[in-house]
C-alpha cells in the first residue's frame, strides 16, 4: 500500500472499540513481546475505548495510529501513556511524534502536571522516540523503565 496517496487525519475519541481493537490486531506482532502475550486484546481494546482519551491517525477510513492515554488520576494529576501503536506500513513517518503531540497538548489544556508512560528496557527506537520528546528515566521495574515528562 502506498502510504503517501493519502493524508493523515489526526482525531481525538471518534474511533469505536471495534475499530480500536481492530487496530491492536493488526499492530500485535509490532509489540515486542506481543501484545497478546500479556493483554487480551478484546478486552483491553474496550477498556482503552471505554477509560482513556484516544488520540488516533487515520488514512481514509483505517485507523494507522493510536496512542491511548488514562487521565484520570485527578489527585496527582499525572497522566499514564497506555498504548502507542502504529499500523507497520506507517511507521517512520512521524505519526507516533504527532499523536504524543496531541497527548502531552491535551495534558497541558486539562491541567495535568506529568505524564508517564512503561517501555520494555530493550525497545531502544521507543525508547529514542519517548527522549526525544523530553521523557526522563523515573525508575526500572524488572524489564520495563518508567519514563516520565513534566508538562
Amino acid at each position: 500500500m502506498d502510504t503517501q496517496l493519502y493524508k493523515i487525519n489526526y482525531k481525538t475519541n471518534t474511533a469505536t472499540k471495534s475499530e480500536i481493537i481492530e487496530h491492536l490486531q493488526v499492530c500485535n506482532e509490532n509489540f515486542e513481546p506481543k501484545l497478546d502475550n500479556y493483554v487480551n486484546i478484546e478486552k483491553y481494546g474496550e477498556k482503552l475505548h471505554s477509560n482513556a482519551v484516544n488520540f488516533e491517525a487515520w488514512n481514509r477510513n483505517i485507523l494507522v495510529g493510536l496512542v491511548n492515554v488514562y487521565f484520570n488520576d485527578r489527585e496527582t494529576l499525572i497522566g499514564f501513556i497506555t498504548n502507542v501503536s502504529i499500523n507497520k506500513a506507517y511507521q517512520k513517518k512521524g505519526i507516533a511524534y504527532q499523536l504524543l503531540n496531541n497527548a502531552i497538548q491535551y495534558g497541558i489544556v486539562n491541567k495535568f502536571k506529568k505524564i508517564q508512560l512503561e517501555v520494555e528496557n530493550h525497545n531502544y527506537r521507543a525508547i529514542k522516540l519517548y527522549e526525544k520528546y523530553g521523557f526522563i528515566k523515573k525508575e526500572q521495574k524488572n524489564s520495563k523503565l518508567i519514563l516520565i515528562k513534566t508538562l
